[in-house]
C-alpha cells in the first residue's frame, strides 16, 4: 500500500512538473518573463523585473520535459526507475 501511495505521489509530482514547464515555455515565447507572467507562474508575481530569457531557454525546457516524461513512463509502466537512472 505504501508503494502505491509513493508511486501515485511521484506521478502527480511529474504531472505538475510538466504543467509548470509547459506554462513557463508558453509565457516565455515573447522572450521576456515579466510581473504578469510571474503572477501566473507563482501566484504572487515575484518576477517583478522583466527577465529576458536566454537563447538556450527553449532547449532547457525540452530537456526538463523529456526527463519528466521518461521518469513518468518508467514509473507508470515499469513501476520503478531503470537501473541506469537509479545509480545517478
Amino acid at each position: 500500500m505504501i508503494w502505491r501511495l509513493n508511486q501515485l505521489e511521484m506521478l502527480f509530482t511529474l504531472v505538475a512538473l510538466l504543467l509548470f514547464t509547459g506554462t513557463s515555455w508558453t509565457l516565455a515565447k515573447d522572450g521576456v518573463l515579466d510581473f504578469y507572467d510571474g503572477l501566473v507562474l507563482a501566484g504572487d508575481g515575484h518576477i517583478c523585473i522583466p527577465l529576458r530569457t536566454p537563447s538556450f531557454f527553449q532547449i532547457g525546457i525540452y530537456v526538463i520535459a523529456a526527463a519528466a516524461v521518461l521518469h513518468f513512463l518508467a514509473i507508470a509502466i515499469l513501476k520503478r526507475l531503470p537501473q541506469v537512472l537509479r545509480r545517478c
